[in-house]
């Protein structure tokens, strides 16, 4: 047993002590046993972040993704945080089916870092979930100019665009029909039928 956390025990720093005993468990896998210090150590508002950030991996480790996204989403307070405590956090609510809380997760912290492409895919995602394609549309577009032969993200592409003109009426542009023409000839995934029925609604021919 590593001597530290009891000397600082000894020093009335319990908070400290609870949160190094909390990683040396989590490092040897006894989740559980770590999930108890980390808690401790985290504080009732969840106001030390680096354990807050630690227990939600705990509960997310048992399958308790309700639990660990509350934590996490209690522990990023209003600081900026380092992109993956955005990603785990809308990982754990799209695994719970809450699209919705992902893009209010998502949404300020891509509008910070609009070509951080882990950010984006997962809020376009959760934006087609909840139907709102023409919210997703640029951020895959944006995607696309730096991952033009993504299959995932131009058949999410294609399908949003189509869906946009479905909901609205309206006529594509010239861009826009040069840009699915683009999508179109890029596309080399196992839903090319599919692909090229949206496609041939739209009235584009690849």
């Amino acid at each position: 047993m590593c001597p530290l956390p009891m000397e600082m025990t000894a020093a009335g720093d319990q908070q400290a002590a609870a949160f190094l005993k909390g990683l040396e468990l989590y490092a040897k896998g006894q989740i559980d046993q770590a999930a108890t210090q980390l808690n401790i150590a985290a504080g009732p508002r969840r106001e030390f972040y680096p354990a807050a950030f630690l227990l939600g991996a705990c509960f997310a480790a048992g399958g308790k993704d309700r639990d660990a996204a509350g934590i996490w989403q209690m522990a990023l307070g209003t600081e900026t945080r380092a992109p993956i405590a955005y990603t785990l956090l809308a990982d754990a609510r799209m695994r719970s089916g809450q699209p919705d809380a992902v893009v209010s997760v998502l949404k300020p912290a891509y509008a910070q870092r609009p070509a951080d492409d882990e950010l984006g895919k997962r809020l376009a995602l959760a934006y087609m979930l909840t139907a709102s394609y023409g919210e997703a549309l640029p951020i895959l577009d944006s995607f696309l100019t730096r991952h033009p032969n993504d299959p995932d993200v131009l058949f999410a592409a294609v399908l949003s665009q189509y869906q946009v003109a479905l909901n609205t009426g309206a006529e594509l542009s010239t861009a826009d029909r040069a840009k699915l023409v683009k999508y179109g000839r890029a596309y080399k995934g196992p839903q090319q039928p599919l692909l090229a029925k949206y496609l041939s609604s739209l009235g584009v021919n690849r």
